[in-house]
C-alpha cells in the first residue's frame, strides 16, 4: 500500500501546477518536485526491498509467494489477515495484477486452510478471519 500510495503522491504532487517555466520555479522554491522525487525514491525502495525479502520460494506451494510477514533473517510468516491492506488486496490496491503469477500462488495459499492459519471453514461459511 505504501509503494502504491507513494507513487500516487508523487503525481499528485507534479500536478499541483501545469508545466510551464512560471509553475517550475514556483514548483522548485516549495520544493514540490524534490518531495515528489523523494516519494518515488521511497517507493522504489520499498518495492525493492518487498521483492528482495517479502517474495519468498515455497517448492510446497509451487514457487515464490509474497509473505505476510519477514523478520529480516530469512524467516517468513505465510498467513493473511481479513483487513485491507492484506495480501489479497494487492490487486486491489494496485500493486500487482490478478494474473501475477507470484500472486496467483499467494492467493492460493492464503484461501486455504492447510496454509493459512487464519483461513476457516465451516457449516456456516468459509472465509479469512483475524
Amino acid at each position: 500500500m505504501a509503494v502504491v500510495e507513494l507513487t500516487h503522491t508523487a503525481a499528485l504532487l507534479r500536478g499541483l501546477a501545469p508545466m510551464t517555466a512560471t509553475s517550475r520555479r514556483w514548483r522548485d522554491a516549495n520544493g514540490t518536485e524534490a518531495l515528489a522525487r523523494r516519494c518515488d525514491a521511497l517507493a522504489s525502495r520499498i518495492r525493492a526491498g518487498i521483492a528482495a525479502h517479502g517474495v519468498v520460494h515455497r517448492p510446497e506451494l509451487g514457487g515464490d509467494v509474497y509473505a505476510y510477514e519477514v523478520d529480516g533473517f530469512g524467516n517468513a510468516l505465510l498467513m493473511d489477515d481479513a483487513n485491507v491492506p492484506s495480501l489479497l488486496s494487492l490487486p486491489y490496491l494496485g500493486f500487482v495484477k490478478a494474473t501475477d503469477p507470484v500472486y496467483a500462488r499467494t492467493r492460493a495459499y492464503v484461501l486455504s486452510n492447510a496454509t493459512n492459519p487464519w483461513f476457516f471453514e465451516g457449516r456456516a461459511g468459509e472465509g479469512i478471519g483475524g
